[in-house]
């Protein structure tokens, strides 16, 4: 019996020192007129940080996805991102109001990255979510974003009712906090090995008994 405590008090002990993992997604959230767009950053692929953005299916309106503005700290040189609708990408520290024709966030910002997605008008792509991924460079995690007043800031064209005329535009600034990183701790796997090696010695010594 003595010996059973004893485990038991060990097996706690140890579970009480390992620090659970963290689940590695924060999601931002910009308000609109009558639109609203959620960008979902992922750390948790080595090396990448990655962004889903989408416009809102619950908003009034529905928009295309032109541009996707943000800031970094600390800022790094060598950024490279890519996705299979980012038609371009640019890199200046505090002097980004513009990623192509038609992706401008002028007078907002400036930020000091800007990413163009797709092509202007409806014509050839119509994007209301859309994914791509950053290199961390060893540097960058979630708490990288985020930062200041306006960390976000979000171009879309050809806005309106879904099922109506679509003749307006919107840039969108901000990134109220949806869901913060490091939001749903979860086990990490030499926690859940402690758990069962605990409880194989528990069943082990109560069959002794």
């Amino acid at each position: 019996m003595k010996k059973t405590k004893t485990l038991i008090l060990g097996t706690l002990l140890l579970l009480a020192m390992v620090p659970p993992v963290q689940a590695s997604t924060v999601t931002y959230n910009l308000t609109g007129d009558a639109i609203d767009v959620s960008i979902t950053l992922h750390d948790d692929t080595a090396g990448l940080i990655t962004f889903n953005v989408a416009v809102d299916p619950l908003s009034t309106f529905t928009g295309d996805l032109r541009g996707v503005f943000f800031n970094l700290t600390p800022f790094g040189n060598g950024i490279t991102i890519t996705g299979d609708q980012v038609t371009n990408v640019v890199v200046d520290q505090q002097c980004v109001t513009k990623a192509g024709p038609g992706s401008v966030i002028n007078p907002y910002g400036p930020f000091d990255v800007g990413v163009e997605i797709g092509t202007p008008g409806m014509g050839k792509d119509d994007i209301q979510t859309t994914t791509f991924a950053m290199a961390d460079l060893g540097v960058f995690t979630l708490d990288s974003f985020g930062q200041g007043t306006t960390p976000f800031g979000v171009r879309l064209t050809s806005v309106g009712l879904p099922d109506g005329p679509r003749t307006e535009s919107r840039k969108l600034v901000g990134g109220t906090l949806g869901g913060g990183p490091n939001e749903n701790p979860v086990p990490e796997p030499a926690s859940v090995l402690l758990i069962c090696s605990g409880l194989a010695g528990l069943l082990s010594l109560r069959q002794k008994d």
